[in-house]
């Protein structure tokens, strides 16, 4: 019954503790948003046509300093998304093309074809860090509001990451220590914070041409109690009781 895993929790690097819910306070801070590119290493069974050029998906992130552990790009089920003529092509929400459109000041780009979210089932791009692939996997929660209708999924370092990863089995990375800095597992960014690591995420993705657009957002973001610090979402391992193991629910 009982095993050992990984779940993500409130942690204030400051005070080097995990925070309960109530112990959370939100205040106004400015950080990094930023539009990445990840090229597409395997296309879906669906419209093998659309893909036979190179094909690069567009993903809108608060939080570069969480690409180190992304595994997945999450689509919606229902939604449309269009393949942008460009060098590569990009692939975006169909909703969100006006928005995307006037962010990077560019009118009437070329559509080289549509394809649903269900049909992209399958698809495996390159991850931004590490050798190995993001995983496409499907969830209605993604909004098709801001951002390009695509998320990334790094299920250490977020509550709907972590639920999306236990469903689709994907492996849980957190590869930050309690003080907020990264680990041997990103070894380019080994002992540096988080939150100080942002901008040399940035720009290295911006070498690599994987950086498409760079803006500054004020959002409300969780902050400590004690210490008024910014908190991070960090999987720790802990202990659980399976109530799924011989009927016990």
């Amino acid at each position: 019954y009982i095993y050992r895993g990984k779940k993500p929790v409130y942690w204030c690097a400051t005070c080097e503790t995990a925070l309960a819910e109530a112990e959370v306070e939100y205040e106004d801070r400015q950080d990094p948003s930023i539009y990445v590119k990840f090229p597409v290493s395997t296309p879906p069974k669906f419209r093998p046509d659309l893909f036979k050029q190179p094909v690069e998906v567009v993903v809108w992130t608060t939080t570069p300093w969480t690409l180190p552990a992304n595994v997945a790009l999450a689509f919606h089920p229902d939604a449309q998304y269009l393949i942008l003529e460009g060098f590569p092509h990009l692939l975006i929400a169909s909703e969100l093309e006006g928005r995307f459109s006037s962010l990077l000041n560019t009118v009437n780009i070329k559509h080289l074809g549509e394809i649903t979210g269900k049909e992209l089932k399958g698809l495996r791009c390159q991850a931004p860090f590490g050798d190995r692939e993001s995983v496409a996997v499907l969830d209605e929660g993604v909004s098709l509001e801001e951002g390009t209708g695509i998320v990334h999924i790094a299920p250490g370092h977020g509550q709907e990451d972590y639920q999306i990863g236990q469903r689709e089995k994907l492996d849980t990375l957190s590869p930050v220590d309690h003080q907020g800095k990264f680990t041997d597992e990103v070894p380019m960014f080994k002992g540096k914070g988080v939150f100080d690591a942002n901008p040399l995420i940035i720009a290295d993705l911006k070498k690599r041409g994987l950086l498409l657009h760079e803006e500054p957002i004020t959002h409300s973001y969780p902050h400590c109690w004690r210490c008024k610090q910014p908190v991070i979402f960090r999987a720790t391992p802990q202990w659980f009781l399976s109530v799924e193991h011989q009927g016990l629910r």
